[in-house]
């Protein structure tokens, strides 16, 4: 698959998705959202699609939710789905995000990642590193089979420097970051 510099039509999908990360995360620091989009994009293989399915799996979506070894109703997935059907709402990016930012943020959320490692998130995200912010929310939110971690830091770097004249950012567009 081409890197993002053949996919210009992803560009109002994950700035959609940046704008509503950047509203809903308090005291959104720029390089928090872009460790975040930076994951997305290897989640969703650049589409920032919320209904993007897994390959080969059962996950879905922005972060791909997906059952714990399989079982519906499990795992992140099943408290998703309980998230959206006690809020009566449908499915979407904004619901995704919600749920994510309800793990992190909320003392008693609908799906819980681990109070220590909530705190650990809500610190990497004040602190505004966006490598650390994309390691750590991989690895504590994400938590995927294969990390893909050159890929998701790739990406991270170029929604870091937009809308900037930086030396690498050509060279990031170019790279596939979602192969």
């Amino acid at each position: 698959m081409a890197g993002l510099l053949d996919q210009p039509e992803q560009a109002p999908a994950y700035r959609s998705i940046m704008e509503k990360l950047k509203a809903k995360i308090p005291n959104a620091h720029p390089n928090t959202v872009a460790g975040i989009l930076g994951n997305i994009h290897v989640e969703t293989g650049g589409t920032f699609d919320p209904e993007q399915k897994q390959k080969g799996g059962n996950g879905f979506g922005l972060f791909q939710f997906d059952y714990k070894g399989g079982k519906k109703g499990t795992g992140m997935r099943g408290a998703y789905e309980a998230h959206i059907k006690a809020k009566g709402i449908p499915n979407s990016a904004d619901a995704q995000l919600d749920f994510m930012i309800d793990s992190v943020y909320n003392e008693k959320p609908s799906y819980d990642i681990g109070a220590g490692n909530a705190k650990v998130l809500r610190e990497s995200f004040a602190n505004g590193d966006p490598a650390d912010v994309s390691d750590k929310f991989q690895k504590l939110f994400e938590r995927p089979g294969t990390p893909h971690r050159d890929r998701r830091q790739r990406a991270t770097l170029f929604y870091a420097t937009e809308g900037q004249e930086h030396p690498l950012r050509k060279n990031l567009l170019d790279w596939s970051i979602t192969e």
